[in-house]
């Protein structure tokens, strides 16, 4: 698997974040769980949790802020940039 920078030749920045891992399921439909807000809110965060996105911008400086609700349905913020 290729890091950062690799195939571009420029360094990783500092507000880069990079994680792997290997899924046994179609590079598409793990693009699609990452990339569209309705399969993201339905898995992110730990088991039991619901999620609001409340924005969810993947262009280069966008932001994705996602509002996870515990069981007993306490807001808890979560804000990527």
């Amino acid at each position: 698997m290729p890091t950062p920078g690799e195939n571009s030749g420029e360094a990783p920045s500092d507000q880069e974040r990079v994680s792997s891992r290997v899924f046994d399921a179609p590079r598409e439909r793990v693009f699609k769980a990452w990339t569209h807000p309705h399969h993201l809110a339905q898995w992110w965060g730990p088991r039991g949790f619901t999620n609001t996105l409340d924005e969810f911008d993947l262009r280069p400086g966008g932001r994705r802020i996602t509002l996870a609700w515990i069981p007993r349905r306490l807001g808890v913020p979560s804000a990527r940039a």
